[in-house]
């Protein structure tokens, strides 16, 4: 099963069970490499919605991040967890959380 948090700062994560599945930038590159790694599924807090993965993509925006396109526009700090593309349902969300409730489509 692939799962997503989504939280007010669009950090988007994937994962399975106890462990998530996270495509991860470790260095920003022109050859567009990153690395697939199991990682440990953070907390849910007030702000995040957690969404059941359906499907995914990959963005224009990811390859951007990935080759350090927008770093000056957007200075994100590695190793960052990437992805911009996805749908799925919600399965848990934060208490201060109002726009969506659980089994939504996102």
């Amino acid at each position: 099963m692939n799962y997503l948090l989504f939280t007010k700062n669009i950090i988007i994560l994937f994962y399975s069970f106890i462990y998530m599945r996270a495509v991860i930038l470790n260095k920003y590159n022109k050859e567009g490499n990153v690395e697939i790694k199991e990682i440990q599924i953070p907390v849910i807090v007030e702000n995040d919605v957690l969404v059941k993965i359906k499907y995914d993509g990959v963005n224009p925006l990811d390859n951007m991040i990935i080759r350090e396109e927008v770093k000056f526009i957007v200075p994100y700090d590695l190793p960052l967890v990437i992805g911009n593309e996805f749908s799925g349902v919600i399965e848990r969300i934060g208490s201060n959380v109002t726009e969506f409730k659980i089994e939504d489509r996102v």
